[in-house]
């Protein structure tokens, strides 16, 4: 089965949702200690992060194999890909996932990209071979997660295989009010910086 085409919104098999691997780098377990969901993911850039559109169906596979690697958190993306120019300082929010030290230089060399996301953890993670049981899943792209040829690359879902995750039986851990609200500030505080960059 040809893998979704994220580029082309008539193609028959346009990406209809989006897994987003997440590595022991990714800053996931800062964001969920502080705030109990997961709101920025670091990803490659690229025709398919473009491609990402707010309300569109996002899973979090998190491959640090100190952890379950499998399916962590679930739920959409909220914007636009956030593309960072190299040279800007770090935004409070990439600060806020573990991306900064005291005394450090809080200029960013590098250009980064991010997935914009609401991603509520799930109670018990799902390992990835227990997804994988589904035969529409074990076609999918995310039976690849582990080829890095194009590593944080967003792996594309077709509806049926969207339909075959929200399947699978799971609870979520909801953030709390007080999380909520202290995120809701954090992003609050990112905004005069990014209306000069649009």
């Amino acid at each position: 089965m040809p893998p979704p085409d994220p580029a082309d919104d008539d193609h028959p098999n346009r990406a209809a949702g989006w897994v987003l691997r997440a590595d022991a780098t990714a800053g996931i377990e800062t964001q969920l200690e502080r705030f109990g969901q997961v709101f920025r993911v670091p990803i490659a850039p690229g025709p398919r992060a473009a491609a990402l559109g707010a309300g569109q169906p996002c899973f979090l596979l998190r491959t640090d194999r100190s952890k379950v690697v499998g399916l962590w958190a679930v739920g959409e993306v909220v914007a636009p890909t956030l593309d960072l120019p190299g040279g800007l300082p770090l935004l409070p929010g990439e600060e806020a996932m573990g991306n900064s030290s005291a005394g450090e230089d809080r200029r960013h060399e590098d250009a980064r990209t991010y997935a914009e996301v609401e991603l509520l953890p799930l109670a018990k993670a799902i390992a990835i071979d227990t997804v994988l049981e589904d035969a529409r899943l074990a076609r999918s792209e995310m039976a690849q997660w582990q080829i890095e040829a194009h590593p944080g690359e967003p792996l594309a879902l077709t509806s049926g295989e969207v339909r075959a995750i929200e399947a699978i039986e799971w609870w979520i851990d909801a953030p709390t009010d007080e999380q909520r609200a202290v995120l809701d500030a954090l992003l609050a505080s990112e905004d005069a910086i990014l209306d000069e960059l649009a």
